[in-house]
């Protein structure tokens, strides 16, 4: 098969479950209204043609009130990979209805695809209202972000008529026509809206002079990439989104829908790790299990009484907990070594090397790449394990110095035991174009498309002669935890400290820092790490004449 019938392929067998919501929705088994409605028509069509494709479809009538009902919501999203939304759930006014609704879907991690319908002529109005409900600020900060700036609306009138809202840098050359107005507006606009990039700032005032939507409550920006202007395709964090117009022939076409989605995909750069995330969920869905036969076998009685022990030999819960999800997970991994992934078929990647064999891949594809190999960040801190500092977990200090906790796993899982006293190493960011120049020869972190972290004690930027030939340690330091949980992200950690010329008298300080989770190294990537780190105290001083 060819890369765009791969992705065909990998994105139907990904959509397995799929609701439209309209206010004049109709399920198939209800009886149509007198007058002809468009929209009961488009149900039932939608629901014949997804079934032939084998999808599975539900239908909800939308009703004001819907969009505050947790219970209604967990049934509309939870378990969804396809959202079919109006974009008008109110007759002619139902815009923030349809948005609350957008911002639900935008947030969950399992739902990849949203198809938003509409009947407007231009789409302008909609691009306008999602950039400014997804601004990340809420309709208050607008409201006295625009009445600061009022007096100079016919000026700025201009500049927001050429600001490119999908890609910020095309605009720089904006900046200096701002400067104009009122001999440099711009300094004024960062101090008014405490936003320090001016583009950004920029950005933001375009919204607040818009007649679009604004979000009431405040939530975090999501990322935007605009997939094809052409197909009215967008990304909104992990959702893509593809805005249709309801008289379009395909509109109930499951087949045309999802090779619109597969067509946008295939064509945009990041393709290629996208499918195969949505191939790898699939597989694990469909080939992968946490249950086999000797698990069967275990009663319940048996796993209460084994973590009964537990709890009394470790006088805490975690150990038993971390022992049965590891046990699953391991259980599953093992089951998915063996999965066949179309993407990684050879005819795949031998007809992708044509495309690629005269580019070079630009040093941020480097950099997410190698943040995707080596680091992931959970935007989520859950319940047990995850609220424990763990191998691998990496903090940052006021101070822009990083922390990687080298602490064994079973410890971690037993913090009594070591009472709170935890090994970590201390690194520094390193400049990114050094660490890609590197890359497995040094002990470092990917952190960011921005942040690469060296975690060894030696400035590594030196540049001689007798450089190589030095030795390069990473040296473990112990801090005590306050708690060791991880609360709003962040642990406070101490240790004793004296002064250097004083340590025969100086009975010491408490040396207090407050740490802030950036995310966690893979655990091959961190055990290298702290291999290296304990190789250190068994390290011997020898002394040898230099010449200067």
């Amino acid at each position: 098969m060819t890369y765009q019938e791969t992705a065909n392929q990998i994105i139907k067998e990904s959509i397995k479950s799929a609701i439209f919501i309209d206010e004049n929705a109709l399920s198939c088994y209800e009886a149509k209204s007198e007058t002809e409605i468009y929209e009961e028509s488009l149900s039932q069509e939608l629901f014949k043609k997804f079934k032939e494709s084998g999808i599975s479809l539900a239908v909800h009538r939308f009703e004001v009130g819907n969009e505050n009902e947790t219970i209604l919501k967990q049934y509309l999203f939870d378990n969804r990979d396809l959202v079919l939304l109006d974009w008008k759930l109110d007759g002619e006014q139902g815009e923030d209805y349809s948005l609350q609704f957008l911002s639900e879907i935008v947030n969950r991690t399992n739902i990849h695809f949203c198809v938003i319908y509409t009947s407007e002529p231009s789409l302008d109005a909609i691009y306008g209202n999602l950039l400014s409900y997804f601004s990340g600020k809420t309709s208050d900060f607008y409201l006295s972000l625009k009445e600061k700036f009022e007096a100079y609306e016919d000026e700025l009138k201009p500049l927001f008529e050429k600001f490119n809202s999908f890609n910020l840098s095309a605009n720089g050359r904006l900046i200096p026509e701002l400067n104009k107005i009122e001999g440099g507006l711009i300094n004024k606009l960062i101090a008014e809206s405490h936003i320090s990039d001016g583009l950004t700032a920029l950005k933001h005032l375009k919204i607040a002079f818009d007649k679009y939507s604004k979000s009431i409550t405040e939530q975090p920006e999501p990322e935007y990439e605009l997939l094809s202007p052409d197909q009215n395709t967008l990304v909104i964090n992990n959702t893509i989104i593809s805005i249709v117009n309801k008289s379009n022939e395909a509109t109930s076409d499951a087949q045309g829908i999802i090779e619109k989605f597969s067509n946008q995909i295939a064509n945009s750069k990041n393709s290629f790790t996208q499918l195969l995330g949505l191939e790898m969920q699939s597989v694990f869905s469909s080939q992968s299990s946490f249950i086999d036969s000797s698990l069967l076998k275990v009663s319940k009685e048996a796993l209460i009484l084994h973590r009964k022990h537990l709890l009394e030999k470790e006088n805490s819960d975690i150990p038993f907990k971390a022992l049965v999800k590891n046990v699953l997970i391991e259980h599953a991994n093992l089951s998915l070594r063996s999965a066949k992934l179309s993407l990684l078929n050879n005819d795949v990647l031998d007809s992708l090397v044509v495309d690629v064999s005269n580019g070079t891949p630009s040093d941020e594809e480097l950099m997410s790449m190698n943040v995707f190999y080596n680091s992931v960040k959970i935007n989520q801190i859950g319940q047990d394990i995850a609220h424990m500092v763990n191998f691998g977990d990496v903090f940052i200090n006021a101070n822009n110095e990083y922390f990687i906790c080298i602490t064994a796993l079973c410890d971690c899982l037993r913090p009594d035991k070591i009472k709170s006293n935890y090994f970590f190493a201390m690194g520094k960011p390193i400049d990114n174009n050094l660490a890609l120049k590197l890359g497995d020869s040094a002990f470092i972190s990917f952190l960011s498309e921005k942040v690469v972290v060296s975690w060894v004690a030696q400035e590594i930027g030196e540049d001689d002669e007798t450089h190589k030939f030095k030795p390069v340690y990473i040296k473990p330091l112990t801090y005590n935890l306050k708690t060791p949980k991880i609360t709003n992200n962040k642990i406070e950690i101490r240790r004793l400290i004296t002064k250097e010329s004083q340590v025969d008298r100086d009975n010491g300080d408490f040396d207090w820092q407050m740490l802030e989770l950036v995310a966690t190294i893979r655990p091959s990537y961190a055990q290298r790490i702290a291999n290296h780190a304990f190789s250190h105290p068994v390290r011997v001083g020898v002394d040898f004449v230099k010449k200067n």
